[in-house]
């Protein structure tokens, strides 16, 4: 009983709810994870977020949303219909607000318009089938304020605006069956690929 009013409790969390700061305090994950992301307040239709699967199972991508948008599932009707997408072991799929990032890179890539249109600051969630706390990841952006409430679940990093040419990665190791994320450091934009500098 208290695994699923727990489960409820983050689905409503989810449904209600530029600084970069680093977390330490090592979040553990078992399930899909943002990895990468650029946003550009210049030119936000650039903005994309990398999802990487860290496990050695194939896992599903179920849900994706904006904290700012009432709609729980973004993802497209096509893709829910299906039950989500399947991501398999060390592979990656781009979210982005137009396409010209797979013209650019050339990788497995989902067109979220909504993503040009963030605010000043809130989160990007995700999860898969499964909905445990574990395979559920929030990854907060902008004003640090503008997310206090998933901060526990979320942790302290948040993602500020990219330079050109550059983008936020998350550092993070293998850990049992999942990974231990411990922060953000900047990088050259490498979607579809890990970046192996620490932070």
């Amino acid at each position: 009983m208290y695994f699923k009013t727990r489960i409820l409790a983050i689905i409503i969390l989810l449904s209600h709810i530029v600084y970069a700061q680093n977390e330490t305090d090592g979040i553990i994950k078992n399930g899909l994870i943002f990895s990468e992301v650029c946003l550009n307040n210049v030119a936000p239709n650039t903005n994309w977020l990398e999802v990487f699967n860290p496990t050695d199972k194939a896992l599903t991508l179920a849900r994706f949303r904006l904290s700012h948008v009432k709609t729980i599932n973004m993802l497209p009707d096509s893709i829910q219909k299906k039950g989500g997408i399947v991501i398999k072991p060390g592979d990656y799929l781009l979210i982005a607000a137009t396409k010209n990032i797979n013209e650019l890179f050339g990788k497995k890539l989902i067109v979220l318009s909504g993503l040009a249109n963030l605010l000043k600051g809130g989160f990007f969630a995700l999860s898969t089938q499964n909905l445990s706390e574990a395979d559920i990841d929030i990854l907060r952006y902008g004003n640090p304020s503008k997310s206090e409430k998933v901060l526990s679940f979320a942790g302290k990093s948040v993602v500020g605006y990219s330079k050109d040419g550059y983008s936020i990665s998350r550092y993070f190791e293998k850990y049992g069956s999942g990974v231990k994320i411990f922060g953000l450091f900047e990088s050259i934009q490498t979607p579809g690929s890990t970046n192996k500098k620490k932070p």
